[in-house]
C-alpha cells in the first residue's frame, strides 16, 4: 500500500550481520478468558546483547550493530466477580552501546488501519527497521512518532474489562447472533527518550520566546479511551477509540482496529 511504498523509499540500502543472544526469565500464572487474561500474573525480564564481531567498523557494507538491551514487563490481572477484571501492565527498558536499539512508542499490535505520523517515517536507517521495537499498546499515538522515539522507554496500561453484550440475536436485515462481546475502559501513560534528555513537562512560550504560565506534558504521553473485543472463532477483533492529552489540550479521537488477544 501507499504507506509501505513510502517506508521502503526512505530506507537506505545496506547489509547487516548480527548475532543477538538473549537471556530471559519468565513467570506466567494467568487464567485466560474469551479475549484475554482475566486473573493471575505474568512477567518477563530479559537481557539481549549484540557483540561487535567485525574488527573494522569502517566497512559500512557489512558491519553489525553493537548494543545491549535490558527490558522488563510485568502484568497483573484481578478478577472482579464473574465477568469483570482489572488489568495492569508496567513495562520499561533501555538500550546502550555504539548502536543502541530504538524504541517507538505508539499504536497497537496487529494494527489493521495503521497510521504513520504525518504519513512519514522519521528515520532512514536500516537498523531502525530491523532492530528497533514498537512499544504497544499506546492508544492515542501513531507508528514512528518522533515524540515517542528513543533508546529508553516506559509504558503503563490500566484497563477495566467488562461484558458488553452477553447474547444478542438480530432478526433483520441479517439473522446475526452476537455473544460474549467484551468492553474495556483504559488509560495508557508512557514515554520514550534518548539517554538523559527526558523532560516530564515544559512551559509554553509566547511569540517573543518568553515562558508563559501554561505547563504541558513533554516526553510523557497520556491517553484514555474505550473499546470492544469480539472472539469470532478464527480470530479476535479489537476496536478502540482513544484521546491523548498533554494536560492542557485533548486531541480528536483516534480509532484503532486490530487483531489478537488483549495484553
Amino acid at each position: 500500500d501507499d504507506n509501505q511504498n513510502r517506508v521502503s523509499s526512505y530506507v537506505k540500502i545496506g547489509r547487516r550481520r548480527i548475532v543477538q543472544p538473549e537471556l530471559a526469565y519468565v513467570h506466567d500464572t494467568v487464567i485466560w478468558g474469551n479475549t484475554g487474561p482475566v486473573n493471575g500474573a505474568r512477567y518477563r525480564l530479559s537481557v539481549a546483547h549484540s557483540p561487535n564481531l567485525q574488527a573494522d567498523r569502517d566497512t559500512k557494507e557489512i558491519w553489525n550493530s553493537e548494543f545491549t538491551t535490558v527490558r522488563g514487563d510485568v502484568r497483573h490481572y484481578i478478577k472482579l466477580g464473574r465477568d469483570y477484571s482489572w488489568a495492569t501492565r508496567y513495562t520499561a527498558g533501555f538500550s546502550a552501546g555504539p548502536d543502541p536499539q530504538r524504541f517507538f512508542l505508539g499504536g497497537v499490535s496487529n494494527w489493521i488501519n495503521r497510521r504513520f505520523e504525518n504519513n512519514e517515517v522519521p528515520t532512514d536507517e536500516i537498523n531502525d527497521f530491523y532492530f528497533s521495537s514498537f512499544i504497544t499498546p499506546f492508544r492515542g499515538g501513531d507508528y514512528f512518532e518522533k515524540r515517542g522515539m528513543g533508546n529508553r522507554f516506559f509504558l503503563t496500561n490500566q484497563e477495566f474489562r467488562f461484558p458488553m453484550i452477553r447474547y444478542l440475536i438480530l432478526g433483520w436485515p441479517l439473522p446475526i447472533a452476537l455473544q460474549n462481546v467484551r468492553g474495556a475502559l483504559f488509560t495508557d501513560v508512557g514515554a520514550a527518550w534518548f539517554n538523559d534528555t527526558f523532560k516530564f513537562s515544559e512551559r509554553d512560550r509566547d511569540e517573543f520566546g518568553n515562558h508563559t504560565g501554561t505547563r504541558r506534558l513533554s516526553d510523557v504521553q497520556v491517553a484514555y479511551g474505550l473499546g470492544t473485543r469480539m472472539n469470532l472463532g478464527f480470530f479476535l477483533l479489537r476496536w478502540d477509540v482513544a484521546w491523548s492529552t498533554d494536560g492542557v489540550d485533548t486531541s480528536k479521537p483516534r480509532y484503532y482496529f486490530s487483531l489478537g488477544a488483549e495484553y
